[in-house]
């Protein structure tokens, strides 16, 4: 008798690589002075006190049982205004 199978597989590593680089803007925010610099540092804090990292979890197409885990928007916004001021590249 034939069995099913279905194989599933959880990619995480856009949301782990996204943590890992606000956490590298916190560093770099360390030696940064101004307004600005520590608006981004207070919505870095409100990340982390909230605990939203991913957001919803969007399953790739023409690859039924693979599914990737994204960083949430607000960390993604974080990451794009940490660019814009040049905090990294």
């Amino acid at each position: 008798m034939a069995q099913l199978a279905l194989i599933l597989s959880i990619e995480t590593w856009p949301a782990r690589e996204a943590a890992e680089a606000v956490h590298g803007v916190m560093a770099a925010l360390v030696k940064r002075h101004g307004p600005q610099f520590r608006a981004l540092e207070r919505r870095i804090e409100g990340v982390m006190e909230s605990g939203i990292w991913c957001g919803a979890a969007v399953a790739l197409v023409g690859d039924p049982g693979a599914i990737i885990i994204p960083a949430s928007p607000e960390v993604a916004a974080i990451l794009a205004e940490a660019r814009d001021l040049g905090v990294i590249s």
